[in-house]
């Protein structure tokens, strides 16, 4: 696989990609915040939560002690469902409906608020002449003013400061509202607010008043009106009755009956006189409807027996004559055929028999014939019956047609007469009412509770104060930690390794305290177990790829990159494989320092094989584990780049290849050095190392974006001293 390939095939394993500009997104729709990476950013940016919550709390115990104590006191008033009705019809507009009881409210807010209410108080309590309520409010271009003008100026300041402290508070889900008044003078409180109560129902009692005396003046007024026009309505319907002869009830009587008529289920409309015709149309009506069912039963009955035998219609049948003859003739029939057994047809009794059983047969047939005949009788005469009654129907329609045409302008003057009987009868006893309601008390509302003087303070309070302080600054602190991680680039979690470098997380190395190599060697450690789990995921990654040599790298120095190097390979060999760690780091190597014994010697390493053709086995460190051959770098070389441009470091590793199972080199830093990616086209797999917390975004972004651009294979990022 050549070093294109690798490239395409690293970049095509990210889940995650950068886009243009630094913005992360993850292909899988993955959100970017959980609860585990919010807890992390609020742990590292605790010491700023605190200090903001600190100085705030400590602004408001200051601004609280600063503040001038406040006090404040309700007076309470009730509002009336009926308006406090008394007697009968006492409801001119006093009446608060259940739906529109948050417009009053709403409406009586504004009248607590308004300037007249406030001017009321002022005068009530006498507050323009408080100095000590108005203060130093007068300007001094004032006082050349006259005497009356300056009163009028300080009545003015004083309902101005009335308005802006009073509190008017509906209460909710009742009909109470709350007037409060809110100043520093204690005493003042209660009486300001008692008498906001006091002015407010004084208030309602001069409207209700008013309203009265206006609507007794135009229910006069209509009252006059309607009764001139009811009686120019009585005499008009009274003349046309007489010039057109309709007799009926009078005007008067069919409005009473009309009215009673409803009630009891009557059929004349309102206002109309029954008259001679209608009543005969009415009463041949019925009688016409009654002969007609009467003909229509007897035709049927007689339709159903026209082609039957005599015997057969059910009306023979069920006849006692008939029943009786019947029986006897079987009676007779019995005796006959007795006789007959002795003898012969011409013996007398016989012949008697046969005589008598002939005389029942023509009385049964006269009788069935008479039954048969008595029912179409009827029907003849319940037809003509129908007929005499349709003609005389006919006729009495055709006069109560006639009349009906006249009748049309009588109902029209009679429904007019009661209209204006019944307008004028609502207007009588409304004002009725209203004379009798005109004195009483009909104010919607009344006073429920009468304020306090209170007993402490209510602003400032401390605890409130604390409280809106610890939202203050835990808002604050929130802010400043939301700025910070905004402009922190640093890499702090797994999760910003996928998200903001784009390049899968072959694992993570917990941070340990003391010496990270002795944690690496208890093979129960955390960090030794994390070492493991990293070797699997790197052995998954290179999948079946034989004698690999893989590149450990990082953005900056100190990120762990050679401890990283050193703990795979000691992994590699304690699981049995034959590892080979060289330091292929010429600028800053540490491998010698991190492994070498005090009697090693240090010009031993990696360049004099490289450079100087030693034998590998001179060049190693001693007492190292079994399995594992650590080759430091020896000698630091003039010059790095030439030397690892050159074909040198290829051919030791094909000569060195197949005499290890997998061979390890600590590269020198990304960042400002070209080794790393000279490193990365001679490798098989390059591992990128991170520490968290520490390492810039920007720098390991450019870090890798300079080994994906030579064509590394980046196989993934580890992060190390995660501190979980």
């Amino acid at each position: 696989m050549n070093a294109d390939e690798r490239s395409v095939g690293a970049r095509g394993r990210n889940d995650l990609v950068i886009e243009e500009g630094g913005a992360m997104r993850s292909d899988d729709g993955g959100g970017l915040l959980d609860l585990a990476y919010i807890r992390s950013i609020l742990w590292r940016e605790r010491f700023v939560l605190v200090a903001c919550i600190a100085v705030a709390l400590v602004l408001g115990v200051i601004a609280t002690l600063l503040t001038t104590p406040e006090y404040r006191a309700y007076a309470s008033i009730q509002i009336e469902e009926t308006g406090g009705q008394i007697v009968e019809g006492q409801d001119i507009d006093p009446e608060v409906r259940p739906n529109d009881i948050l417009v009053f409210m709403a409406t009586l807010t504004q009248v607590i608020e308004s300037q007249s209410m406030a001017l009321a108080v002022v005068d009530e309590l006498q507050l323009d002449q408080d100095q000590s309520f108005i203060g130093d409010s007068l300007p001094e271009r004032y006082t050349t003013l006259p005497e009356d003008q300056r009163a009028a100026l300080r009545r003015k300041i004083a309902a101005e400061k009335l308005s802006d402290n009073v509190m008017p508070e509906p209460v909710d889900r009742t009909r109470v509202m709350r007037i409060g008044y809110k100043s520093e003078d204690q005493a003042l409180t209660a009486r300001v607010a008692n008498a906001y109560v006091e002015s407010l129902l004084l208030s309602e009692l001069q409207r209700g008043s008013e309203v009265n005396s206006y609507a007794r003046e135009i229910l006069l007024e209509q009252i006059e009106q309607v009764r001139e026009s009811l009686q120019e309505a009585e005499s008009e319907a009274i003349e046309y009755a007489r010039n057109n002869g309709i007799v009926g009830q009078p005007i008067s009587s069919s409005r009473s009956a009309s009215s009673g008529g409803d009630a009891g289920g009557g059929s004349e409309p309102v206002g109309t006189a029954q008259t001679i015709s209608g009543t005969n149309l009415v009463t041949v009506n019925e009688t016409y409807a009654a002969a007609r069912i009467r003909r229509i039963e007897a035709e049927q009955r007689w339709l159903a027996v026209r082609d039957m035998a005599p015997m057969q219609v059910p009306e023979v049948q069920s006849n006692p004559v008939v029943q009786g003859l019947i029986a006897q003739k079987s009676e007779i029939e019995r005796r006959l055929n007795e006789l007959r057994e002795r003898y012969r047809e011409d013996y007398p009794e016989v012949a008697q028999l046969r005589a008598q059983l002939t005389s029942i047969d023509r009385n049964i047939a006269s009788i069935a014939n008479d039954v048969k005949s008595v029912i179409r009788d009827e029907y003849r005469i319940a037809q003509r019956q129908e007929n005499g009654l349709l003609e005389e129907l006919n006729s009495v329609s055709d006069s109560a047609i006639e009349e009906q045409s006249r009748r049309v302008q009588f109902n029209i003057l009679n429904r007019d007469v009661t209209a204006l009987q019944d307008q004028l009868d609502s207007l009588l006893n409304r004002f009725n009412q209203i004379s009798s309601a005109a004195n009483i008390d009909s104010s919607r509302l009344s006073s429920l509770d009468p304020a306090q003087v209170p007993n402490g303070a209510y602003s400032p309070n401390l605890f409130a104060n604390l409280l809106i302080a610890l939202l203050l600054g835990t808002g604050l602190g929130v802010g400043l930690t939301i700025m910070r991680q905004i402009f922190d680039d640093r890499v702090r979690s797994p999760r910003d390794v996928e998200t903001k470098l784009g390049v899968p997380l072959l694992g993570s190395i917990p941070f340990t305290e003391g010496e990270p190599l002795q944690s690496v060697s208890e093979p129960h450690s955390h960090v030794a177990e994390a070492y493991s789990a990293l070797r699997v995921a790197i052995d998954f990654t290179l999948g079946r790829k034989s004698h690999p040599v893989l590149q450990v790298t990082s953005s900056s120095p100190s990120e762990g990159k050679s401890i990283t190097s050193i703990a795979l390979a000691s992994d590699y060999a304690r699981a049995g494989r034959r590892v080979l760690l060289v330091d292929t780091d010429l600028r800053k190597p540490s491998l010698g320092k991190s492994l070498r014994t005090p009697d090693d010697d240090s010009e031993r390493g990696f360049m004099n094989v490289l450079s100087k053709d030693a034998p590998i086995e001179n060049e190693m460190l001693v007492n190292t584990i079994e399995n594992l051959d650590v080759l430091p770098l020896g000698p630091l070389p003039p010059n790095p780049v030439q030397l690892l441009s050159s074909d040198l470091l290829p051919k030791f590793i094909e000569r060195y290849r197949h005499s290890y199972d997998i061979i390890i080199l600590d590269t020198a830093p990304v960042i400002g050095l070209a080794d790393s990616p000279i490193v990365s086209h001679h490798v098989d797999a390059t591992l990128f190392v991170v520490e968290a917390n520490r390492a810039h975004y920007g720098q390991a972004k450019a870090a890798m974006r300079r080994l994906l651009d030579v064509g590394a294979n980046v196989i993934g990022v580890i992060v190390n001293d995660l501190d979980l």
